[in-house]
């Protein structure tokens, strides 16, 4: 996960059915894993609070530019690109599904 070597404060949320080897990896990479929802639409929906609460920039998983064009690019490009399109203009944390 690139968030941790880029110093941004990352939240992955997925579903509490996601095998225990995927969220150990986002903890052993720095992020922090917040298990929510039995399906990938519960865990989008509270990734979504947790981003609005906590003044996050959403990167959604599958449905952004910079995602679709190179899943492994920096996600502080995907920040970038978002906060653009908000009334953000810097990118330290994010939330993610």
């Amino acid at each position: 996960m690139a968030g941790g070597a880029l110093g941004i404060d990352a939240v992955i949320v997925m579903p509490t059915t996601t095998p225990a080897i995927k969220v150990d990896a986002v903890r052993a990479l720095g992020g922090r894993a917040v298990l929510h929802g039995d399906t990938f639409d519960d865990a989008y929906a509270h990734a979504r609070e947790i981003g609005a609460a906590e003044g996050r920039v959403f990167i959604h998983p599958y449905d952004d530019p910079d995602v679709i064009a190179a899943r492994g690019r920096s996600p502080r490009r995907s920040c970038g690109r978002a906060a653009s399109r908000s009334t953000r203009s810097s990118c330290r944390s994010a939330a993610a599904v």
